[in-house]
């Protein structure tokens, strides 16, 4: 019984040809999803640099605004409440004329 050398190393270097195209698709596929997760990353690192600058600016401007406002009224409330204390000590006093 004789063995056909030709047609069995056909078959072996088509079962070589296949696990290469297998093997190169399968990492392939892992670079491209690798690169792919990558730029969803720094796409997302970018948007969060962006978003937290903008609003950290606008909400900065907003918050000194309320403080210029409530150390306003703080002087206003401190000019009242010094009104009341004298109106209190000059009816304390009793001054009568």
């Amino acid at each position: 019984m004789e063995f056909d050398y030709k047609a069995l190393q056909f078959w072996f270097l088509a079962a070589c040809t296949l696990g290469n195209w297998i093997y190169a698709w399968w990492s392939n596929r892992d670079k491209i999803t690798a690169a792919r997760f990558t730029d969803l990353e720094n796409r997302l690192t970018a948007l969060e640099i962006k978003g937290t600058c903008v609003n950290h600016d606008a909400m900065h401007k907003q918050v000194d605004k309320a403080v210029n406002s409530l150390e306003w009224i703080k002087g206003k409330v401190d000019g009242m409440n010094r009104a009341v204390d004298l109106l209190v000590e000059n009816e304390l006093r009793g001054d009568k004329k």
